[in-house]
């Protein structure tokens, strides 16, 4: 599998247009800079730290496009309805033959990483057995420290101009 990377603002989570391997993206909307990867991720090997901020934390999730799965949530809700419409027993069918399928579609979905700290994803790669999925003490906690550190960083630069 070829590997596939999709870097997100780690300030504002816009995803980013371009590819973090190779150049330093900025975000459209607050002009974050992001990248390039500090080291080239082994293509053989799963991850041990993000190759784009060096963080450890990284968490697996199903490798699908959210926005494609409520789209198809969302026309399956309708098409039951105009279903219903006409005959019930045929909506609660229609209903879970998408259920059998939506299942059969999430356990063929491969797994991606991504990075607590910079929200960076990371597809076509063996699996680390000690990722887990998303647990949001993590989050909170790496995003707490981030605010700090941020916070620290700006104190001096207030203090200079007042």
């Amino acid at each position: 599998m070829a590997l596939r990377v999709r870097a997100r603002c780690p300030r504002c989570t816009q995803p980013l247009p371009g590819d973090p391997r190779w150049e330093t993206l900025s975000c459209p909307d607050c002009h974050t800079r992001v990248g390039p990867f500090t080291e080239e991720p082994p293509a053989d090997r799963p991850l041990e730290r993000c190759p784009l901020c060096g963080g450890r934390a990284l968490y697996i999730e199903k490798d699908f496009d959210r926005s494609v799965g409520v789209g198809l949530v969302v026309a399956a809700a309708i098409a039951s309805v105009v279903i219903f419409a006409f005959n019930g027993i045929a909506a609660t069918l229609f209903l879970v033959a998408f259920a059998l399928v939506d299942l059969a579609v999430y356990y063929r979905l491969p797994f991606r990483a991504v990075c607590y700290q910079c929200l960076t994803e990371y597809g076509g790669l063996p699996m680390n057995e000690r990722h887990r999925p998303f647990d949001l003490a993590i989050f909170e906690s790496l995003r707490q420290r981030r605010l700090e550190a941020e916070a620290l960083t700006d104190e001096p630069s207030k203090a200079e101009n007042p």
